[in-house]
């Protein structure tokens, strides 16, 4: 697999940007991030799932999403 490392610093820096103070935001925010630079394999099935259901709307927290 080749990587885009201009592409991964982007996504870096936007990662570095979120707020890390609350961590539901946070990890919703890295789900986010990580689909937009094109980096979903990346993710667990449950965040997958989770991103899936709530791309448009955070309808469901993450948290509450991944417990069930």
């Amino acid at each position: 697999m080749k990587v885009d490392y201009n592409n991964l610093g982007k996504c870096l820096a936007k990662l570095l940007e979120a707020d890390r103070q609350d961590w539901e935001r946070f990890h919703e925010d890295f789900v986010r991030i990580l689909v937009e630079f094109g980096y979903s394999y990346c993710l667990t099935y449950e965040e997958k799932q989770w991103y899936k259901e709530n791309k448009n709307e955070y309808y469901t927290s993450i948290n509450e999403y991944i417990r069930f």
